[in-house]
């Protein structure tokens, strides 16, 4: 299959392509058009166009226009669910419900917000858009990624181009034809696809460009952040930073099957590649012997995730580099004598697949707690007291999410002192449709993904 950018409302060919390769088997799963430098400036010059007529269009247009989108959206369901699915090497049925509903979930949040704008009775605030925004997508459900950015974006009356993950191109190819379908403004939102490092570059650094918005790893992130700033004395532009986490996931009741599985599929779904999985596990001592019983029992039970149509949650790593990080973390726990936890009856495994390792606390273990270790390396930490359980897991860097397992009353105090931006209650957070607004390395500038908030709309007040 071929992928092309989407410029100004058209399909545009590269001279020069990329090959996006099936997780599952390695195979060419599209073509990708690589976009130069001529490519972006055309992308840019066709924002600006289009923002001098789109930031004029009215709520009630824009609402229109969504209302469209939003049945769309769901007429093209099983084409989203099967290209997500196939480019992030997840199952159907996780894509379903932690992308495709979650995005509906946040379509249906927007149209509520603008209708409220509409009836709103406070007229001394007036919103304005920004301009022309970077959309930055990382890979992993980029689609609920794109619906949460760049069509909050769009909404408050500004032009966005999306540059899609190399590894998720799909997510840009489905949603350019659902545009095209209903006759979108042309270059109001514009679809990228490159690997170039001038690229990406140009997307942070034009002039033209208002604002960025920004999902993806630390060392990315932090790029972004870098090159902005080296232009600050000449144009500050607005900028969210969203980064991975390692999230803790807290049990406090007693586990039984159901428990054990909610739990462990929030650390294997994904494999430890998505900034929603559960990276550490804490639970309580006078728990241990359950949890050893209901883990191997859990592993023992784990086959490989060959294709979408399939349950399983033993999926296939994205990232080449991620299986390098797991063997040198993997050696760093043996040379600590750490208890490594995995599945005794796997003999063969796939190519391109990892085998999860569960791992017990160890004395040198800083790396594992802190560093962004993308691959299903996991840690489990007991506890005699859960009043003990923040003071271990705010070493972290990081503060995107936590899921926590308890009895509503016996949690409270636990959530007060857990320095992360969300925890959700007896399930796992990548299932919340909310706004993630992370703290420490999980985030950077305005955490605001209001249609008519602080980073897409400019405020002015009347007195």
């Amino acid at each position: 299959m071929q992928i092309n950018h989407f410029i100004n409302g058209e399909f545009v060919t590269s001279e020069n392509s990329f090959q996006k390769l099936n997780p599952f088997n390695q195979n060419i799963l599209s073509t990708v058009s690589n976009a130069n430098t001529l490519d972006i400036i055309k992308s840019i010059q066709a924002g600006q166009l289009a923002f001098y007529e789109w930031k004029d269009s009215t709520l009630v247009d824009r609402l229109g226009w969504l209302q469209k989108i939003k049945t769309e959206y769901v007429n093209f369901k099983n084409e989203i669910i099967r290209s997500e699915a196939t480019d992030q090497g997840l199952s159907f049925k996780f894509t379903e419900n932690s992308n495709f509903k979650i995005g509906l979930q946040i379509i249906d949040r927007l149209l509520i917000e603008i209708n409220q704008q509409l009836e709103s009775t406070e007229k001394n605030i007036i919103y304005t858009p920004v301009g022309l925004i970077s959309v930055f997508l990382s890979w992993n459900l980029s689609n609920r990624l794109f619906i949460e950015r760049a069509l909050a974006a769009v909404m408050a009356g500004n032009t966005v181009i999306v540059k899609c993950s190399s590894s998720a191109p799909n997510t840009g190819n489905i949603w350019a034809q659902i545009l095209k379908k209903i006759n979108f403004p042309k270059g109001v939102i514009q679809f990228i696809y490159s690997d170039e490092q001038i690229v990406k570059d140009l997307l942070v650094t034009h002039p033209s460009v208002k604002a960025i918005s920004f999902a993806g790893n630390l060392k990315n992130g932090s790029d972004v952040l870098k090159k902005s700033s080296l232009l600050s004395h000449n144009h500050f532009k607005k900028i969210q930073i969203s980064c991975g986490g390692k999230n803790p996931a807290i049990v406090i009741s007693e586990p039984d099957e159901n428990i054990a599985a909610d739990v462990l599929n929030s650390f294997m779904s994904g494999q430890g590649q998505l900034a929603w999985n559960s990276s550490r596990l804490f639970i309580l001592e006078k728990h241990a012997d359950i949890w050893k019983d209901l883990l191997n029992q859990y592993l023992q039970n784990m086959k490989p995730l060959e294709n979408i149509e399939q349950d399983s949650v033993w999926s296939p790593m994205i990232k080449k580099s991620s299986v390098n990080l797991f063997n040198d973390i993997q050696s760093l726990a043996k040379s600590d004598q750490a208890k490594l936890i995995f599945s005794n009856h796997i003999q063969h495994v796939p190519e391109n697949y990892l085998t999860p390792t569960f791992t017990k606390d160890m004395s040198n273990c800083s790396t594992l707690q802190q560093d962004q270790v993308t691959a299903p390396l996991f840690i489990i930490s007991e506890v005699k007291y859960p009043f003990d359980i923040p003071k271990y897991s705010n070493v972290s860097y990081y503060g995107f999410g936590a899921s926590l397992w308890s009895e509503l009353s016996k949690g409270q105090k636990i959530i007060d002192q857990l320095d992360v931006g969300h925890v959700s209650q007896n399930k796992w957070f990548v299932y919340n449709s909310e706004p993630i607004r992370a703290v420490k390395q999980s985030s950077f500038g305005i955490q605001d993904y209001r249609i008519f908030g602080d980073f897409f709309s400019n405020a002015k007040v009347l007195s």
